[in-house]
């Protein structure tokens, strides 16, 4: 304490200051803070044209505030606030202000222009900022502004001896066909998921060109995802791409939304040593595979076949695919199947007996509770779902499923409303499926008896069924 003594007034003034908490000091607790501040993935949050949910917006305007409060929490703050861009568009706009221009058009689209050549020093607060982004999603159309083939062309030009993004992990990139070829200016070694969506007016020489660029860029990627934005899955050409899906040694994941139309991409993917997850996302499999002395795909654990034509190559892909290593297989069919053609569906699954997850959705010809009877011998199964508007199901057939998966912990059946399960059918379920812990059921006889069914034949269960947690129609 200060006291100063000027003539009869006495002043007194402290020299105390506030000091922050010493817990705050802490870089490890301030980083649980920041992590634990929502913010998802907020379109455009950076140039306010896309509102997200107002939880998200409050917190990137805490971090924005927290990285101006004080220097301890300037990093954390701003790391966070730049791990995942949901476009360049934040990164674009970090150049000075006298270095480019918006030009206006009738349709109220604002273009992006650079006005100037670009120098050294133009990048100080790109490499500022550039090594924080791990994730960036950019979409053509997404933004409130465009950027045009010239401005990733001048950046190319002056970004020659550097890349933007050093740090990045995650990059997805639907672009227009143009803009293909400028993907290069964000891929580096670091890069281990790739989501590459092509958008409908691509071109073949485009492609071809950009594709080889990825493997020598990204050695270690993992995960890489190959699809076109529309609806119909158009014909790109996989025998081109598939030499270059192949080259990459370390991949795990690989989803594919195009047409098969070589079997040689298979024989090519089912080599890969590394691969565990393979999706093929309306992919036709129209081609005839060879015969093979033993299984492929040896260390693929997940496979997804989703809006699937069904038909005898698809059946001779199933016999591709080692049986014992499958944990996880989803099957989504876009035709329409025979019961025939289900009964043969059902006897392809049942040789993968190490499966942990079976998700069905198909639509079919009438079918009969007798159908399930070949896929009630999975011993691991803990998820089943069965969609099929016209599979019919009955309490034996409840029965059944709880006596052949003990350890289900997740059940959902979307089946015929026509069908003859009953409130009491359930019972099985409550005294077999121990560690039962969520069940859908849909189209259930006397379905308001459901919830006293759920509080009191459930309840009567419950040492067996304590895990439940939700019951639903």
């Amino acid at each position: 304490m200060h006291v100063a003594v000027s003539g009869t007034k006495r002043s007194v003034k402290s020299t105390r200051t506030r000091t922050m908490h010493q817990c705050l000091r802490s870089r490890e607790i301030l980083q649980i803070i920041v992590q634990n501040i929502p913010t998802g993935q907020v379109y455009n949050s950076f140039l306010d044209t896309t509102p997200g949910s107002e939880a998200n917006h409050v917190g990137l305007a805490t971090l924005a505030s927290m990285a101006q409060t004080c220097r301890a929490f300037t990093e954390p703050a701003v790391d966070k606030l730049w791990r995942e861009l949901p476009g360049v568009e934040p990164l674009i706009l970090l150049l000075p202000a006298n270095s480019w221009t918006f030009q206006s058009f009738t349709n109220g689209r604002n273009e992006f222009v650079l006005t100037r050549a670009l120098l050294p020093e133009d990048w100080k607060r790109v490499n500022y900022y550039g090594p924080r982004v791990v994730s960036l999603s950019w979409r053509d159309g997404r933004s409130s502004f465009d950027l045009p083939v010239e401005t990733f062309r001048q950046i190319a030009l002056y970004r020659r001896t550097a890349t933007l993004l050093p740090n990045l992990r995650a990059l997805e990139w639907c672009s227009q066909a143009p803009n293909l070829p400028y993907i290069h200016l964000f891929l580096n070694p670091t890069v281990t998921e790739l989501n590459f969506i092509i958008s409908n007016d691509w071109y073949e020489g485009i492609l071809d060109e950009v594709l080889p660029t990825i493997p020598p860029l990204c050695p270690r990627l993992l995960s890489f995802k190959f699809y076109t934005s529309s609806v119909i899955c158009l014909p790109i050409p996989i025998p081109t791409s598939s030499p270059i899906i192949w080259a990459l040694e370390s991949l795990r994941t690989l989803y594919v939304r195009t047409a098969i139309e070589s079997s040689d991409t298979l024989l090519q993917w089912s080599a890969m040593p590394s691969l565990q997850t393979l999706r093929l996302d309306c992919s036709p499999i129209s081609v005839p595979l060879p015969p093979l002395n033993t299984p492929c795909f040896s260390s693929l654990r997940r496979l997804e076949l989703l809006n699937i034509q069904f038909d005898a190559s698809l059946l001779e892909f199933f016999r591709f695919i080692h049986p014992e290593n499958l944990t996880h297989l989803e099957i989504q069919t876009n035709s329409r199947l025979g019961a025939q053609d289900v009964l043969e569906l059902y006897d392809e699954v049942s040789r993968f007996i190490t499966l942990d997850t079976l998700i069905i959705n198909i639509f079919s010809e009438h079918i009969l509770p007798a159908y399930l009877a070949s896929i009630l011998h999975l011993p691991l199964l803990r998820t089943f779902h069965l969609v099929n508007p016209h599979q019919e199901l009955d309490d034996e057939a409840i029965s059944d499923i709880a006596n052949a998966f003990p350890s289900l912990r997740n059940l959902r059946l979307k089946f015929c409303k026509y069908h003859s399960v009953t409130i009491g059918g359930l019972l099985p379920l409550a005294r077999r499926c121990k560690h039962l812990e969520r069940l859908a059921l849909n189209h259930l006889r006397n379905a308001a008896q459901l919830y006293a069914f759920s509080s009191s034949a459930f309840q009567l269960q419950t040492r067996s069924s304590a895990r439940l947690r939700r019951a639903g129609r």
